[in-house]
């Protein structure tokens, strides 16, 4: 048996087997035809072997042509198990059973990570079992991941398990590129749970019901819709600190004004925090007054705003949210201290404000940002790896509520916004292209008067 995600050579390996036993049958699902149409098992790269197409609801014609050439057939290939339904467990049983060997592949999980048809139990019937791994193609900006992949992920909206189609439906992807693709669609429930694997033995049982049940402010403000008469909104957050926010906020807003756009850009002013350096004492009171400031100082500015050019937020309130959460579960503020901050952030009107246009993401692996961390340390601060590494799914928590939301996810592992160069032109052409889809776009109908239109569509298109 041999399963991992497609373009893991799992047919390549049955096709291996056919040419080795002369006396060989292969069978795959009738409704795989991908590469064509006709009855062979065919590699994406044009390798191919007659087989036999079967329903995927009638796995029990495998076991009747089989049965037609009892004495002669000595080796069975079935390909794509995971399109056929249960009764192929029971096929693959009475095949062994006739002295056959039986060798199969396919996909033991789907794109939700959910078993996918009879794969698995066919694992635990087999002699030998082999994974077989992809390489991940999840795009960095200035190039593909090509790390080991075990997941495949879905392109476009799946109303069903079983979609038929190649890569302009699917791609493979390493297991961070994974959740880094799917954290906005994953559940608030997964990620507490991670959350409680990070964080050990800092809380009694009773504090997970209390956390478990906090509301997070992912859905407090009003979503925008798309208007003419307005610039768009952009925020810029990232999975955690020392990951390049501010650096990429301020590279959005240079590259957005050499396109000749007006650009605000509305940086998130730490240094200004008159009891930031004390919270670094490890004082739960310091640290609350600190999340308060930073939480007023964020609605003064997103309610400030920017009519007349395109807005850009550095860090925004939800992510203010996520530092005071990551604090009190790290134990470095009181229970009781995060229930006043969250009193005290509750009681600004969020919903009144506008949430982003565009949420530009930055996602980091575990390494290079501890890496990014210890290089980049302020004099007032201590690192602890394991704070930014819960602070990462802390902000990946609210984000996967926060649907309202048109997120650009950009990996930064290999990235350095502080220098002109590819890497701002790729953020920002990511940027203009989200807009773009979002409504900002050329239409003939523009007329000479609607400058802001014409001036926007120019470099959108």
């Amino acid at each position: 048996m041999r399963y991992g995600p497609m373009w893991s050579d799992k047919t390549s390996w049955l096709i291996k087997q056919f040419g080795k036993v002369a006396d060989t049958l292969a069978f795959k699902p009738d409704i795989d035809t991908r590469y064509t149409r006709k009855p062979v098992l065919r590699t994406h790269d044009g390798k191919s072997v007659p087989a036999v197409m079967v329903p995927i609801d009638q796995p029990e014609k495998i076991f009747e042509a089989v049965k037609r050439k009892r004495g002669v057939i000595k080796r069975v290939l079935i390909d794509e198990t995971n399109f056929f339904s249960g009764g192929l467990v029971k096929v693959v049983r009475n095949l062994i059973g006739m002295g056959i060997d039986v060798y199969t592949a396919g996909l033991i999980l789907d794109t939700d990570l959910q078993d996918f048809g009879p794969t698995r139990k066919l694992t635990r019937m087999a002699d030998e079992v082999v994974e077989s791994f992809a390489r991940c193609d999840f795009m960095f900006l200035t190039g593909r991941c090509g790390r080991r992949a075990r997941f495949n992920y879905f392109k476009a909206k799946k109303d069903t398990q079983i979609v038929v189609g190649a890569d302009e439906l699917y791609g493979v992807a390493c297991e961070d590129h994974y959740q880094a693709l799917h954290f906005k669609t994953g559940s608030q429930k997964q990620w507490w749970s991670r959350i409680k694997k990070l964080v050990g033995a800092n809380h009694q049982k009773s504090d997970w019901s209390w956390f478990r049940r906090l509301k997070l402010p992912s859905k407090k403000r009003r979503p925008l819709k798309f208007s003419f008469d307005r610039w768009p909104r952009i925020e810029v957050v990232a999975d955690s600190m020392r990951v390049g926010k501010t650096t990429a906020a301020r590279a959005l807003g240079i590259e957005l004004k050499k396109l000749g756009l007006p650009v605000r850009v509305s940086l998130e002013d730490w240094s200004n925090n008159p009891y930031l350096e004390k919270s670094y004492l490890d004082s739960s009171e310091w640290i609350l007054l600190s999340q308060e400031w930073f939480a007023k100082k964020k609605f003064e500015q997103i309610k400030r705003g920017e009519k007349e050019a395109i807005f850009i937020q550095d860090v925004s309130p939800e992510m203010d949210f996520a530092y005071a959460l990551t604090n009190v579960l790290m134990g470095r503020m009181s229970k009781e201290h995060f229930k006043d901050y969250f009193k005290f952030y509750s009681s600004h009107k969020w919903e009144n404000l506008p949430a982003p246009d565009v949420l530009v993401y930055l996602t980091i692996s575990d390494e290079a940002l501890v890496k990014r961390a210890l290089e980049s340390v302020r004099d007032l601060e201590k690192i602890d790896p394991s704070y930014f590494l819960l602070m990462r799914a802390v902000n990946r928590t609210w984000l996967a509520d926060s649907d309202h939301m048109t997120v650009v996810n950009i990996d930064t592992d290999d990235l350095d916004f502080s220098k002109e160069g590819p890497a701002r032109k790729a953020l920002a052409g990511q940027v203009l292209k989200k807009l773009h889809d979002l409504g900002w776009k050329w239409d003939n109908s523009f007329t000479a008067e609607m400058k802001r239109q014409d001036w926007f569509a120019m470099v959108a298109i």
